[in-house]
């Protein structure tokens, strides 16, 4: 029992050290493309993996010092973790799309909006058209005002292409995700029956 005991203690730190360095390399992924995004998600995606790291240092901690109760509160946190990111599988792919073009349109994020995905306005050209102003600079290719760097599709039909083309990648490493949630969970559930008979030996 004990060497099973070290053995599943030593896999469990090293799990719970990878799921820590995951989270803050997503911290870094987020801040370098916090741009393609809205700034809601980008603060949920922070906080979110502000938190997974915390709970992977409690884990790691939690071994260390075979604490039961500690373990019991790192394995809760990661079955509700599990049950939020089976959630986002299906909330993630309707996320943005045409509420973050509607208000980047009443803002100057529109500019930033057109250059990043390569499109104008809501629905083309048009809209500008429409109102009477001129098309914007950042309608064109690198600012380039000639008719052939024009952008021709419109913001809602290219982010909606973007966020359909992203669907099945993010399936895939939500599901990679859960996975390793789900080994980790079962680690922990291992180190608190291990640990509570340890205190608590069984006496024959």
């Amino acid at each position: 029992m004990g060497c099973c005991t070290t053995s599943v203690k030593i896999f469990s730190i090293i799990v719970n050290a990878v799921y820590v360095l995951s989270a803050l390399v997503a911290i870094g992924w987020i801040a370098f493309n916090a741009h393609l995004m809205s700034e809601e998600f980008v603060i949920v995606t922070y906080t979110t993996c502000a938190i997974i790291a915390l709970f992977g240092l409690v884990g790691i901690f939690a071994a260390i010092r075979e604490s039961a109760v500690l373990t019991k509160t790192s394995a809760v946190f990661i079955l509700v973790l599990t049950i939020m990111q089976i959630a986002c599988t299906y909330w993630m792919p309707h996320l943005h799309k045409f509420r973050d073009v509607n208000m980047a349109w009443q803002t100057s994020d529109m500019d930033i909006m057109q250059q990043t995905y390569k499109c104008c306005g809501v629905n083309g050209a048009q809209d500008y058209v429409k109102l009477f102003e001129m098309v914007p600079p950042s309608c064109y290719l690198h600012f380039q005002v000639t008719a052939n760097n024009l952008f021709v599709d419109g913001c809602n039909a290219k982010i909606l292409s973007f966020y359909e083309s992203e669907k099945a990648p993010l399936f895939m490493v939500s599901c990679l995700l859960m996975a390793f949630e789900l080994i980790r969970c079962s680690l922990a559930v291992i180190l608190v029956i291990s640990f509570n008979n340890k205190q608590w030996p069984v006496k024959c």
